[in-house]
């Protein structure tokens, strides 16, 4: 039963990333389309749950690479995505409408970006004994719930703080990033 406690802590941590996006994303847009967030929401939980299984296949092979830079991708990838996002939220009235619900390609890079550290992850799965099936599935899954009630919520947090929101969403990004790094950096 300990080896199941530990999965879902495991999952938490790992989709609390992907929340604090979607989060940031619903506070952007104001406006988050059922099925816009239900595939943003897909795009994450799935990144999160294949994530672990190609880091138990790939740990013998590429284990110490994916270790080395999995945190230099998320920190270039969600900063460079939170500097444009404040950016244009300081650029813009406040009376300016709300940005769209971001596209696909968007939405994998967010998915992509919040998922590196569940590729290192995949590699101490082996160690709960619980497979590879149901720890992604469980991963998976708790990502994608996760991730629509923070969309949603995000959404209501921007329709109440207007435009700064986008300054706030973009800072949001901006902290994962380089809170991702730094925990990297420091337990090395």
């Amino acid at each position: 039963m300990d080896a199941w406690w530990t999965l879902l802590l495991l999952a938490l941590g790992l989709a609390s990333d992907a929340m604090a996006v979607a989060i940031a994303t619903g506070i952007r847009a104001r406006k988050v389309p059922v099925i816009g967030g239900l595939a943003f929401g897909i795009w994450c939980g799935g990144f999160q749950g294949a994530m672990p299984a190609l880091g138990y296949a790939g740990a013998l092979a590429l284990g110490t690479w994916i270790a080395a830079v999995d945190h230099w991708i998320a920190f270039v990838v969600l900063g460079g995505i939170g500097v444009k996002l404040a950016i244009d939220g300081l650029k813009t009235h406040e009376d300016a409408p709300p940005s769209p619900w971001p596209r696909v390609q968007m939405q994998i890079s967010l998915a992509l970006a919040t998922s590196i550290d569940a590729l290192v992850a995949g590699v101490t799965l082996p160690a709960l004994g619980l497979g590879m099936l149901w720890p992604a599935l469980a991963i998976g899954g708790i990502t994608l719930v996760l991730v629509l009630i923070g969309a949603f919520l995000g959404r209501h947090l921007g329709v109440r703080i207007g435009r700064r929101a986008e300054v706030v969403g973009g800072v949001l990004l901006m902290v994962i990033g380089t809170r991702i790094l730094i925990s990297h950096l420091m337990a090395s």
